[in-house]
């Protein structure tokens, strides 16, 4: 079995950036996209000061900064615009009183608000001729769906694959998950996401498949895949419906760039 050249491709799209290789370094770019991106799963918002100094302020950050939409709270409510010519500017281009210094700041996520709110961005975008650095307004998002709220505590949307280990692999390094490689001869473990700012932990099972349906030595080809679970610091399971949304959000968006990435076939026994 050999990996789909359309999954390779559909990554790339989803992800945003190409498909790592092992010995892939990250460029200064990258890490500088990386660094901006996490603030997805950042618990406690940036202060207004902080983002204008840290991050705004910053000239290998800036250019970036003005390309994506930020989160403001505005007179105790949350307000998205985007720094353009030096000023905040909304959907409508007006100009907003610049919130106080201890204002919180959060980068703007799609499953936060309305689908009009992320449609009347996307247009806005458009009409400006922004090139957003990483997937935001056209961000994949993933809301809790009637299988998931059956379920409870885990999440099967993406089980019943067949993946390429050694990519598997590769892409749970890329986007900070750990897992090491696996065989017949012992060292299992499940790919883990540490999300240490929500005292959480997110889980994708999968288990190695055996070459011919029989005993191999370690470094086997082939996983198949299991549900998605989270996990509090004392290792219990939480209901998927106490999970932050965005953390949910962002937890299997990164299942579906594996999935797609890695994937081989679909698993049908």
């Amino acid at each position: 079995m050999t990996a789909d050249p359309a999954s390779s491709s559909r990554y790339a799209r989803l992800g945003g950036y190409p498909l790592p290789s092992p010995d892939a370094a990250m460029s200064d770019r990258d890490h500088i996209l990386r660094k901006i991106e996490s603030l997805f799963l950042t618990r406690q918002p940036l202060s207004y000061a902080d983002w204008r100094e840290d991050y705004a302020g910053d000239p290998e950050l800036a250019p970036f900064i003005g390309r994506l939409i930020w989160s403001f709270e505005v007179d105790g409510a949350p307000w998205s615009g985007m720094l353009r010519d030096g000023g905040l500017h909304g959907l409508q281009d007006r100009d907003i009183d610049a919130p106080s210094r201890e204002a919180g700041v959060a980068l703007w996520h799609p499953v936060t608000v309305s689908a009009e709110e992320v449609l009347a961005w996307r247009h806005r975008l458009q009409a400006l001729g922004v090139s957003q650095p990483f997937r935001q307004a056209h961000r994949e998002s993933y809301a809790l769906t009637e299988a998931d709220h059956h379920t409870g505590s885990y999440s099967k949307r993406f089980a019943a694959h067949i993946l390429d280990q050694q990519r598997f692999a590769v892409l749970c390094r890329d986007r900070g998950w750990s897992y090491d490689l696996q065989g017949m001869a012992g060292g299992f473990n499940v790919p883990t996401l540490a999300l240490e700012a929500w005292g959480l932990a997110a889980e994708f099972w999968i288990e190695p498949l055996p070459r011919d349906g029989s005993a191999a030595p370690a470094g086997l080809p082939h996983l198949t895949t299991d549900q998605v679970c989270f996990r509090d610091l004392d290792g219990e399971r939480l209901p998927l419906a106490s999970v932050p949304e965005v953390v949910f959000s962002e937890v299997l968006r990164d299942v579906d760039l594996f999935v797609t990435g890695a994937s081989v076939c679909n698993d049908i026994s």
